[in-house]
């Protein structure tokens, strides 16, 4: 311990070296460590050292490692579990703003905005100094570039140097996060499953995959991606068949079979794991009522648990008393919003399908996903009354009031004028409420600043306004990703993307503009990538399609949230969606209940389709 720490004491004035010399000694320190606590608890400071220096150098792959090697030390030394839990966490939000990173990178590449020549020259200067940490003279240009960088909305947001423990104390109690993130070599998989009552005593699983494993996860979001190409050409030639989303409808549907398939493949494989990650908790509340642990197999436990979940908060309901004992017996009941946080290959799945087994539907009030535990974070801080809690302040506020939505919005409606009925239902709607539309057959094909001037929202506003884009093709396939990234978006709190529709003049306008597009443009197309896009750039709330939908259900989904009530400004768009996917529980398990949406029962396709990222857009009573 004492060659290791004295072999890298020089390098302390340079942090670049610092974090890579101790990420290294503590990496070795962790492997010889065995079953020795002395040994143990000295790789445990490095590595912690090494976060800390990582974070305020900005080195996330640093950070990530060292965070990493923190949760296998901790599992195999039988720390305690919120040192496991919180690693677990600031590795996957490394390895999340890495990509995020990498992503805003290649779209600033463009050479154009203050931005783009900021965060070159910073890149520049970083590499070439010896110590880039230690330039202090007022002239130098890389201290003016990395203050203007860290003022920047972009580099806020993939920020991580907040510590994991103090954000979780001042998250709401009433959120529960589910993390889901491979190992560097991808040969396993965590999983946690916790909130602010319970995180330092949840437990993290994994589950070996080795090589055939991974190789399934790939397997599965290849083939999503194949079944969004089918559903993209197929969609057209269903333009005027209003029925064709409805369970009732006559006629193959092989898209809508696959994504079925699919759903069930992905409960098989992350069901069991979700299971052992919330076991503790099953068992705590069922010894104290018979004393007997869940006998059978993960899954069972998985789907008993929704049920208990169903009983407890029924329970509170009727009596009104808290559930007594311990964190975990209070998490259950409490836990109303479930934020899924996973790796990027995951997060390209319908994960909203895992929690819809057993009941649990019933009991979530919303589910929505986001990057990372950082970035979730970063988007409660938007918030005026949330922001400043500090963590004494947040033990008395339940349920704070996330939404800072105005009621005004701003819409851009069918920009290229290719579907009449879009445009008749937009404006046929008498309850938009405030709204400043962009209709493309009325106004034209909306221009750069137009893009721009929507998505920043309206300077003459204040700040927590709404966008919607409904039209036909992804959205950046209209605004050049180039425009949109080096825009500050924070005025805007919620975006709404009821994209993805496709008729004939679309696909022939679309196939058109992708012949001059190279790959990494086509891939900024998917919903993954705009999601991360938006999210750097500012917007707090994001509904997305994750795949092609028909004309009627996006219009379905745009008149079932103004039904209740608030305009385009101030639609539940969580609760609205979950609502939707709850359906598909009773739809594809129980035919003794009738779930209907005005009438009609949908497919898997089109519950499962839009989804949620970031805060749940609730306003509480």
């Amino acid at each position: 311990s004492s060659h290791f720490t004295s072999a890298f004491t020089h390098m302390r004035s340079v942090p670049v070296l610092h974090a890579r010399a101790t990420l290294a000694a503590g990496t070795g320190l962790a492997r010889l460590a065995g079953g020795r606590a002395d040994l143990g608890h000295a790789a445990r400071d490095l590595l912690e050292s090494t976060i800390a220096v990582a974070r305020e150098a900005r080195l996330l792959h640093v950070a990530g490692a060292a965070a990493f090697e923190l949760v296998r030390l901790a599992r195999t030394l039988g720390l305690e579990q919120s040192v496991t839990v919180s690693s677990l966490l600031l590795y996957q939000s490394t390895v999340a703003h890495q990509w995020l990173e990498q992503l805003l990178v290649e779209r600033i590449d463009d050479r154009r905005g203050k931005l783009a020549s900021f965060w070159r020259l910073d890149r520049f200067l970083a590499n070439e100094l010896v110590n880039p940490g230690a330039v202090t003279c007022e002239s130098w240009p890389y201290r003016r570039c990395q203050e203007y960088l860290r003022g920047t909305v972009q580099m806020r947001r993939l920020s991580c140097s907040t510590p994991v423990d103090r954000m979780l104390d001042t998250m709401p109690s009433s959120v529960c996060f589910c993390v889901l993130t491979f190992s560097p070599s991808h040969q396993s998989i965590f999983c946690s499953v916790f909130n602010k009552n319970c995180w330092r005593s949840a437990r993290v699983e994994s589950l070996t995959l080795g090589t055939e494993g991974f190789a399934a996860f790939e397997k599965l979001a290849s083939n999503m991606s194949a079944i969004s190409k089918r559903l993209g050409a197929a969609l057209p030639g269903h333009e005027r068949d209003a029925d064709y989303d409805k369970e009732a409808a006559e006629g193959d549907d092989r898209s809508n079979e696959e994504i079925a398939r699919l759903t069930k493949q992905l409960r098989q494989q992350l069901g069991p794991l979700i299971a052992r990650a919330s076991a503790p908790e099953v068992r705590s509340a069922r010894s104290a009522e018979s004393g007997e642990e869940t006998k059978g197999d993960a899954s069972a436990e998985f789907e008993w648990r929704a049920e208990h979940l169903v009983i407890l908060a029924a329970r509170s309901a009727e009596s009104g008393e808290e559930t007594k004992g311990d964190a975990s017996a209070e998490f259950e009941w409490r836990a109303e919003h479930l934020v899924i946080l996973a790796d990027v290959l995951l997060a390209r799945l319908p994960l909203e399908a895992l929690f819809v087994e057993g009941g649990q539907e019933q009991h979530f009030k919303t589910v929505s996903r986001d990057v990372s535990v950082h970035m979730f974070g970063h988007r409660l801080a938007a918030t005026s009354n949330f922001g400043e809690l500090t963590k004494a302040d947040a033990e008395t506020v339940q349920e704070p009031v996330w939404s800072k939505r105005t009621g005004t919005a701003g819409a851009i409606v069918d920009p290229r004028a290719e579907a009449s009925s879009i445009v008749s239902a937009f404006q046929s709607a008498s309850n938009k409420g405030q709204c400043i539309a962009h209709v493309g057959p009325t106004n034209g094909i909306p221009s750069e600043s137009t893009w721009q001037e929507m998505l920043r929202g309206n300077a003459g506003q204040a700040a927590g306004q709404s966008f919607m884009y409904l039209g036909l093709a992804p959205l950046l396939s209209h605004a050049a990703p180039a425009t949109l990234t080096g825009l500050n978006m924070e005025r805007t709190w919620h975006a709404t993307l009821l994209d993805r529709a496709m008729n004939d003049d679309a696909l022939r306008n679309k196939c058109k503009r992708d012949a001059h597009l190279s790959g990494a443009d086509l891939e900024l197309e998917s919903m993954w990538e705009t999601v991360g896009l938006l999210s750097l750039a500012g917007i707090n709330s994001i509904v997305a399609n994750q795949w092609p939908a028909s004309i009627h259900g996006n219009l379905a989904l745009f008149a079932e949230a103004l039904a209740g009530g608030g305009g385009l400004g101030g639609c539940k768009w969580s609760s609205t969606l979950w609502n939707r996917v709850a359906m598909l529980h009773n739809n594809v398990h129980d035919s003794s209940e009738t779930h209907e949406l005005n009438g009609d029962r949908f497919k898997c396709r089109v519950l499962l389709n839009a989804v949620s990222i970031g805060v749940p857009d609730v306003l509480y009573p």
